[in-house]
């Protein structure tokens, strides 16, 4: 990329491979690349082309971007490091990296190299930026089954911060467990008037979480609207003053074929730091399943971002629920 090379950033990693910017032309093979990589290790989240080139003309738009892509002796692309900035204007500094080797490529610490020469050309990005910019923050989600990775990052001094994935439970034979009452909280259902309390709960919760921000109240509006939310299942917990301090926000899941609803699904969870460990969590999970069991679905899911796994883990366990694969954030740098 000639804009980069000009600024003196350099795409090259490592000795074993050809290195260079990644350019338009790149784009179709690097979709190659990244779809023998997903086939290999199969993550939670796979690449195609659209979604590369998708990315490719978003961040040219936003800040311009910087990857580079190592080549092989035959010529052919066997490893990339890409740079993404924040789609988000409030988390201008937060900087996403993506990166990968190819399988037959592996073993010669290439992978390291990447995230170092991430690392390097974020600070020489950072260092270019008005000196009252926010500070720099790198973050990259991992598969949590990718130990290689974690540990090669953990090495450049990431560290773990939160946990995404999501839960299911089919409802069979056996009794829904019991949903706690708590004292000085009431549950209720909600309500269009609850929309902003609920809003600043939430916004409590997850918009101080690293690599998250606050929703404002056209963006809350508008993802309600995208979660096609089910009032009559969803469930809002009230202190005696009538502060918001936990809710869930429901909808439903079709089958596989996209038919029939059968899942009912908890798209947005949370509760209040203050009012934590007290069962208001386990309260709202068990309200939301019973709707959905009461309302003839097929069986409960949720999604999870948690800073606490362990927590986590014992809700589902509580409620009979599977996990499927754990996405990890890790990340280095201040957020603020």
């Amino acid at each position: 990329m000639d804009e980069a090379a000009e600024r003196g950033a350099d795409a090259i990693v490592e000795g074993t491979l050809r290195w260079s910017f990644l350019a338009p032309d790149d784009l179709e093979e690097l979709a190659a690349l990244r779809e023998a990589i997903d086939y290999f290790e199969d993550p939670v989240d796979h690449r195609d082309q659209d979604a590369i080139v998708s990315d490719y003309q978003r961040d040219i738009a936003l800040d311009g971007y910087l990857a580079t892509v190592g080549r092989d002796r035959g010529g052919s692309i066997v490893a990339y490091a890409w740079i993404h900035p924040s789609v988000s204007p409030g988390l201008n500094g937060h900087l996403w990296l993506d990166m990968g080797v190819h399988p037959a490529a592996r073993h010669r610490a290439i992978g390291r190299r990447l995230i170092t020469w991430c690392i390097t050309r974020a600070e020489e990005w950072q260092a270019r930026r008005d000196p009252d910019a926010p500070p720099l923050w790198l973050g990259y989600l991992v598969d949590e089954k990718f130990g290689g990775l974690r540990a090669a990052l953990a090495e450049q001094g990431f560290t773990p911060q939160r946990w995404l994935f999501d839960a299911h439970r089919a409802f069979d034979d056996e009794p829904l467990p019991l949903a706690p009452d708590v004292a000085g909280v009431r549950l209720e259902r909600y309500r269009a008037d609850l929309s902003e309390p609920v809003r600043l709960a939430h916004n409590s919760v997850f918009g101080v979480l690293p690599g998250a921000q606050p929703y404002t109240r056209p963006e809350w509006e508008w993802a309600l609207g995208e979660t096609h939310l089910h009032p009559e299942w969803s469930w809002v917990a009230r202190e005696e003053g009538g502060l918001v301090v936990g809710y869930a926000l429901n909808t439903v899941y079709p089958d596989d074929d996209g038919n029939t609803a059968s899942e009912g699904w908890t798209a947005l969870f949370g509760v209040r730091r203050p009012w934590r460990r007290q069962g208001i969590g386990t309260a709202l999970i068990g309200a939301s399943m019973g709707s959905f069991h009461a309302a003839g679905l097929d069986g409960a899911g949720l999604g999870i971002d948690t800073e606490n796994p362990r927590a986590a883990e014992r809700l589902m366990e509580h409620f009979g629920f599977a996990a499927d694969d754990r996405v990890v954030l890790y990340a280095r740098g201040a957020t603020s």
